[in-house]
């Protein structure tokens, strides 16, 4: 797989489908319902951001050329920043991607309340079944 990605032969929007569509489900699987500390999704960035970066095939990084002071060619070479990464291959950050998935998710809850009755109730704090205390007015 790795070859698969490192090629500059693929197309790189071809690439970045396929990772989305393989990797990244992957890894965001399931943690929907998840509570994520931000020290978690820095992990999954940095996860994300390095393959991104393997994705793009060098290009992630600038090479600049200059003279040092003895008059020879020296090549410094500059990475981009993460974000200039995802806004080249048109991708969005983790903790964006989770806000949608969630809302995704509670979406469907919701549309579907047969199906989860128990997740609504744990979201509401009531299950349906359940009646408003009545007060007696003797």
């Amino acid at each position: 797989m790795r070859k698969f990605f490192c090629q500059s032969a693929v197309n790189e929007n071809f690439r970045r489908t396929v990772y989305l569509a393989l990797v990244r489900s992957s890894l965001l699987t399931g943690l929907e319902a998840a509570v994520l500390t931000d020290k978690q999704y820095k992990q999954l960035e940095v996860v994300q951001s390095r393959h991104f970066r393997a994705l793009l095939c060098g290009k992630a990084c600038e090479k600049v050329s200059g003279f040092d002071s003895a008059g020879n060619r020296i090549y410094v070479f500059h990475a981009h920043t993460n974000e200039w990464v995802r806004d080249r291959l048109r991708v969005s950050s983790i903790e964006s991607e989770m806000i949608f998935r969630r809302l995704c998710w509670l979406q469907q809850s919701v549309c579907y309340q047969t199906d989860s009755v128990c997740y609504l109730a744990a979201l509401q704090g009531q299950a349906s079944w359940e009646r408003e205390p009545t007060i007696c007015s003797d």
